[in-house]
């Protein structure tokens, strides 16, 4: 699968609005991430990551809304491109925190479970 700046890339050298559609299981994989999360407590002790996750996953999920705007709204699209690096980053740092609080409480899951997409995947 593309990630979501190839695509984007792709959109604007083909000048084809169609190729934004690709974003939309990208964005519907960090939804369905984001709203598990919100229904997962969180571990005691870890809330501040907890929360910095998913403010992390927003920022990434709302940085892809806008760049699938690319051809209604360029301004707002531009705009995400600038926000892009800083989201992903942030998202970045939220999942290697979580990983080494896992690590450092003992927690490790099995590929089938759902903290395995959090765990190890730095």
């Amino acid at each position: 699968m593309e990630n979501e700046i190839a695509i984007f890339e792709s959109a604007i050298r083909t000048k084809d609005p169609e190729r934004l559609r690709a974003l939309g299981p990208i964005l519907d994989g960090y939804k369905s991430i984001t709203s598990a999360t919100l229904q997962t407590p969180a571990p005691q002790g870890a809330e501040t990551l907890h929360a910095e996750f998913l403010t992390s996953l927003s920022r990434v999920t709302a940085v892809i809304e806008a760049l699938s705007l690319l051809f209604e709204d360029p301004v707002r699209a531009a705009e995400a491109i600038n926000a892009y690096q800083g989201a992903a980053e942030s998202l970045h740092t939220a999942l290697k925190k979580l990983d080494a609080y896992f690590i450092k409480s003992g927690v490790f899951f099995n590929r089938d479970e759902g903290g395995s997409v959090i765990a190890g995947s730095i």
